[in-house]
């Protein structure tokens, strides 16, 4: 389970955290340009053989 996501200078963010709440966290929601996406490869990187997956839909 992820417990914290600490993204530094990736794509758009220079030092970003999330920290998700609860069990279980499975969406991003934000406007356009807000960085979604680059959350969402981001944690293709560090998970790419990961069980569950990540979907962008753009």
């Amino acid at each position: 389970m992820l417990q914290r996501l600490y993204i530094h200078n990736f794509k758009t963010f220079q030092n970003f955290e999330l920290k998700p709440q609860g069990k279980h966290s499975s969406l991003l929601l934000g406007k356009n340009g807000a960085g979604k996406s680059s959350v969402a490869k981001a944690l293709q990187r560090i998970f790419p053989h990961n069980l569950c997956h990540i979907y962008l839909n753009q």
